[in-house]
């Protein structure tokens, strides 16, 4: 069924439960109530939907969310007003331009524009670089060796004919022995642009003779990068050493900050993160859930923490808190129910949860 959450400014319930506050229902409207659930759990990225993941209206009371743009724009866009908000993106880059030298070594440039699209209503613009140039290399620029002599061997004398001839003689030389290529180190990496940085080399250590081989290898290397965004959401359950749950089923992982084999969010960057963990019982049973805060020490102290009681079909609990962690500190979920009291999940309603982003 779908609904129209309240925009920033007219909630008049902050600090209630997020399974109370926000509805999990369908954002794409059809005959019946729940007819494209599954399609609905994976939103167009377009769509201007709040996070399920997070209480917008807990989040600005506590850290006055909407006033930073960078954050509120990718989890309560349509809380904060930024709907119509469009950030500026890198169109593709223009081809190589042809090396500017006909020997040695010189540059290539290709460029791009922040077009795809340009940044409107207060959107951010592009982050990197309009240029990109990287090193060609020629064949060895000739050199001219030159050598002299004289008409002294011997001089001429009295009547003596002059030397005939030239006095000095030139030929096209290369400057140095033949060599093959070295690479030059790796740059520093660049900025995070689309998911990944990059870093670059040169074969110019030395520079490959004219019939010395080229560098073999690479000259980019790329790996992955979040550009400052943490944030996942992972469902299921199943329990480790005990009293921890894991949450097999991982449907984001920005920044990869959560790990699915033993249920912990270990934090890429010291930050300001919202973590919310939910887990349903069901015929009577009581289950307790926390969600703990694991210095780098290991010691572990409870941030947060409900209890769910199963009356009726079921019932669910909710623990929901705001932390600070330092990089390499972990977040995870406890729960009393050990492997003695089953949770309860089901698919098309309610499961055991646990998700969280970097606030700032």
């Amino acid at each position: 069924m779908c609904t129209n959450s309240n925009l920033h400014g007219g909630a008049e319930i902050v600090g209630r439960a997020l399974n109370t506050r926000q509805e999990t229902g369908c954002h794409e409207c059809c005959l019946t109530d729940e007819c494209n659930g599954r399609l609905c759990r994976h939103e167009k990225p377009s769509a201007c939907i709040d996070s399920e993941t997070v209480d917008c209206a807990l989040l600005n009371s506590l850290l006055n969310l909407c006033s930073d743009v960078d954050h509120a724009k990718t989890i309560c866009p349509k809380y904060c007003g930024l709907c119509n908000l469009v950030d500026g993106n890198w169109a593709d880059w223009s081809s190589w331009t042809q090396c500017d030298v006909t020997c040695e070594h010189g540059t290539q440039l290709r460029t791009r524009t922040c077009t795809n699209p340009a940044p409107k209503n207060g959107g951010a613009d592009c982050v990197g670089s309009a240029n990109q140039t990287i090193v060609c290399v020629r064949k060895l620029c000739p050199g001219l060796a030159t050598r002299r002599r004289n008409c002294s061997n011997p001089k001429p004398e009295r009547f003596g004919d002059h030397c005939f001839g030239d006095p000095f003689e030139s030929m096209i030389c290369m400057h140095r022995p033949c060599a093959d290529g070295g690479w030059s180190t790796w740059s520093s990496w660049s900025v995070c642009e689309g998911g990944q940085v990059e870093r670059n080399r040169s074969c110019n250590n030395p520079e490959p003779s004219l019939f010395g081989r080229q560098c073999l290898g690479a000259v980019m290397q790329t790996k992955p990068c979040s550009g400052g965004l943490v944030y996942f959401n992972a469902h299921g359950h199943s329990v480790y050493q005990k009293h921890y749950l894991t949450f097999p089923t991982v449907v984001d992982n920005v920044g990869h900050g959560y790990h699915s084999n033993n249920g912990s969010f270990v934090a890429p960057f010291e930050g300001n993160y919202f973590f919310s963990a939910q887990i349903c019982t069901s015929n009577g049973q009581t289950a307790d859930v926390q969600l703990r805060h694991v210095l780098s020490s290991g010691t572990e102290r409870a941030i947060a923490g409900n209890r769910a009681h199963g009356s009726g079909d079921y019932d669910c609990a909710t623990a929901s808190a705001p932390v600070l962690l330092r990089t390499g500190e972990q977040a995870r979920v406890y729960t009393s129910a050990a492997d003695t009291i089953p949770l309860f999940d089901d698919p098309t309603t309610f499961w055991t949860s646990f998700s969280g982003v970097l606030v700032e």
